[in-house]
């Protein structure tokens, strides 16, 4: 199975358990290892690794806090899972052999044994997408920061924006890669350190279905449009956006708020709604077939787009030096460059001061949001 290039087991402890199950369709190794965060705590890494017939293989992992601790939360795979609730790790088997639903990343901060040399660095990716595309999106980059750093990074998600915003705030992230306002929020009230925004301005986009007879934003009076999480700012910027054509939301039209980009899109392609606000770049992650069958009626204001931080544990010579990696990593040819073209980002830049201050008011908005959802 290649497995050597899928697991990097010398990277942790000791490899605790292995698992090979063989079907007629799939192959599937699950391996668990002892690994460290950069706390230098203990943990249990889980690594999938899904072969079907053409000896492509999928990679999915996540973590097993000690019993108790009380982190378990819900990531799920595959790509036809959302992430929408906590759950509980654990493997359950699905029809047709599509066998691995994983549920389950958590940061652990238990008690500790491992050596700093063996410390793996957790970057904290926001969950706009479904868990699949972001660790797939993102492999490109964490290869690259693991080659240069010369130690282990794992990606982590939420299953949700609040719950990704909360641990952002008690710091658990070491670096995180999150939404503006997010960013600024982590900034000013748990003294995260912005290292490097993308290039590209973020606009928030109304998309239809392709054969749909809406032509323009005025004909969804009466209509449904569907958004991200109220929190989201493609969603501030979309329901800003509706109230300047004088779509009232709730009143003129309905406005449904979903768990994901993914799924407010899917929501338009399945009939639950007439329209939905997306990102440019959330789309460009998106299947073929998903993009090819939506066209886009209006576009948004703009603001400063995925902002990267890094906790204010890092020592000042660390944030510089992956200040400094992740803006090489524009320019590096073999991933980067066509992480950027694939996702649209163009690249990174240092965030300034202005830019940050400019994202007041969303933040504003979202400590607004935030306790009404409480």
């Amino acid at each position: 199975m290649g497995c050597s290039k899928i697991l990097p087991g010398a990277y942790f402890n000791r490899l605790q358990t292995i698992i090979l199950l063989i079907t007629s369709q799939e192959t599937i190794l699950v391996a668990a290892y002892s690994a460290s965060n950069y706390h230098g705590n203990i943990y249990t890494l889980i690594y999938a690794a899904r072969g079907n017939k053409t000896g492509q293989y999928e990679l999915a992992s996540f973590t097993r806090p000690p019993a108790g601790n009380g982190m378990d939360t819900g990531l799920r795979y595959p790509e036809d899972s959302q992430m929408h609730s906590r759950q509980t790790a654990g493997v359950s088997r699905v029809p047709g052999i599509r066998l691995i639903r994983i549920l389950g990343v958590a940061l652990l901060l238990g008690p500790g044994g491992a050596s700093a040399d063996n410390a793996t660095i957790e970057i904290g990716i926001i969950p706009t997408l479904s868990t699949r595309t972001i660790l797939t999106t993102y492999q490109p980059l964490r290869e690259y920061l693991e080659e240069q750093i010369k130690q282990p990074v794992i990606l982590v998600t939420a299953p949700d924006y609040q719950t990704f915003i909360e641990r952002t705030q008690r710091g658990e992230y070491r670096f995180v890669v999150t939404a503006p306002h997010f960013a600024r929020l982590a900034q000013t009230g748990a003294g995260y350190v912005p290292m490097v925004r993308v290039k590209r301005e973020l606009r928030g986009i109304l998309v239809t279905r392709a054969d749909s007879n809406i032509e323009t934003i005025n004909d969804l009076r009466g209509k449904i449009v569907s958004t991200p999480e109220n929190i989201a700012v493609v969603t501030m910027l979309g329901l800003q956006l509706l109230r300047e054509h004088g779509l009232e939301p709730g009143r003129k039209v309905t406005v449904r708020a979903y768990a994901s980009f993914n799924s407010a899109v899917l929501a338009v392609q399945h009939g639950e709604s007439d329209a939905a606000f997306t990102a440019q770049t959330a789309l460009n992650q998106m299947p073929e077939e998903t993009r090819s069958a939506l066209r886009t009626i209006a576009t948004t204001s703009a603001v400063p787009h995925v902002i990267c931080l890094a906790s204010k544990q890092v020592p000042p010579k660390e944030v510089e030096r992956m200040t400094r990696l992740l803006l090489d990593f524009s320019e590096d040819k073999p991933r980067g460059v066509p992480f950027f073209e694939k996702i649209g980002f163009l690249g990174y830049v240092r965030p300034t001061a202005a830019e940050l201050k400019n994202l007041d008011p969303y933040v504003a908005e979202l400590k607004r949001q935030l306790a009404v959802s409480k």
